[in-house]
């Protein structure tokens, strides 16, 4: 996986994670965002590995699912670069512009 694809679904699971169960929730955060391998996982959570990529994919299925219906993320992201194009040709709206880029944060 690369890793602007790690990111993008670092982005879902920050987004939407409220939307998995807790256990969806937990496999996925230790994966994406602490970098640890189905073996780590499934030692931390005391399931099997098969089961823990299975949680993972499963989970990472529905946060992609979700998003293509909600749309929050593509539509943060589409804000931030607006926000970039009127810093460059406004430069004098900048700081209050940041200000809206730290809120969608």
């Amino acid at each position: 996986m690369e890793l602007l694809d790690k990111i993008y679904i670092g982005e879902l699971v920050e987004t939407y994670s409220k939307m998995l169960t807790k256990k969806q929730e937990t496999a996925v955060r230790l994966y994406y965002h602490h970098d640890l391998g189905l073996s780590e996982i499934a030692e931390t959570e005391n399931i099997s590995r098969q089961g823990v990529r299975d949680l993972v994919q499963k989970s990472t299925t529905q946060l992609f699912s979700i998003e293509e219906k909600i749309g929050l993320v593509r539509l943060k992201n589409e804000l931030k670069k607006e926000i970039e194009t009127l810093i460059k040709e406004c430069p004098s709206l900048k700081e209050k512009l940041d200000k809206l880029k730290k809120i969608m944060e």
